[in-house]
């Protein structure tokens, strides 16, 4: 029998399960404060680096000589990473830091200014080939990495949707929809989170939630099969969402 809801377009059933499951979402998960085992002082993002580029910090008016910061590459990219226990004495005041960059024999300082830090955790992004220092990362790096992951999380959920047997143009335009707004949402979050190893942790709490998000929308916008199908897809889309998450965090930049 055939319902006032079943007999809403399609975009409608989309657009009211999407803002019920967000709405679910958005209560299930209140706001939290915590501080992390182990919190970087600066993290400065290099893309495309010079093989032999090593950075350091220098605090003006310290004693201290200048700290070489830790690097971790990644891909195309590479971090490198201040933590405060490396110097052993109270927290410095990071706006009379000089990052100083050491590559191709030569040797070359920049200044960071104020105006650039006072978060958390301070990331910078460096071009070594001009020397600007901007704060936080680029939009590009950003678009980049987000529509990198959510393409390929699209080719894997797609191939089970196919294997699960839908074939309508309904259920597809439903899928597409569906996906972009949570795994648009969820790679966004991961990709505004430097939480180092933390991120799996992150990853596998936003699964949770994607996946109680995805249950509900499924089961009130795709109607080809019946719900077991339904479910049975979502559950296996989400774990294969969530084994390739972990996959591109070790292989990706984050």
């Amino acid at each position: 029998m055939e319902t006032a809801f079943t007999s809403r377009p399609l975009a409608i059933r989309l657009i009211l399960a999407l803002n019920l499951a967000l709405t679910l979402l958005l209560l299930a998960a209140p706001p939290v404060r915590a501080n992390s085992a182990e919190a970087p002082g600066v993290i400065v993002i290099v893309s495309n680096p010079p093989q032999d580029l090593k950075l350091y910090l220098k605090f003006e008016g310290s004693e201290l000589p200048p700290i070489e910061l830790d690097k971790n590459q990644v891909a195309w990219e590479a971090q490198y990473r201040f933590y405060y226990n490396m110097i052993g004495v109270d927290r410095p005041a990071l706006d009379s830091a000089v990052l100083v960059a050491e590559f191709g024999g030569m040797t070359a300082e920049y200044p960071i200014q104020q105006a650039l830090l006072g978060r958390y955790n301070n990331i910078l992004t460096f071009n070594p080939r001009s020397g600007a220092i901007t704060s936080g990362q680029t939009a590009a790096r950003s678009v980049t990495l987000v529509s990198l992951r959510v393409g390929l999380t699209l080719l894997i959920e797609g191939l089970i949707f196919f294997l699960f047997g839908y074939r309508q143009r309904r259920s597809w335009l439903a899928f597409l929809i569906i996906n972009l707004v949570t795994q648009g949402a969820l790679n966004i979050a991961l990709n505004q989170s430097f939480t180092g190893s933390y991120l799996i942790l992150a990853l596998l709490v936003f699964e949770i939630l994607v996946l109680l998000v995805e249950l509900i929308a499924f089961a009130l916008a795709v109607r080809e099969h019946g719900r077991l199908r339904v479910l049975g897809y979502v559950l296996l889309a989400n774990i294969a969402s969530l084994l390739l998450g972990g996959f591109l965090i070790t292989n990706l930049p984050v």
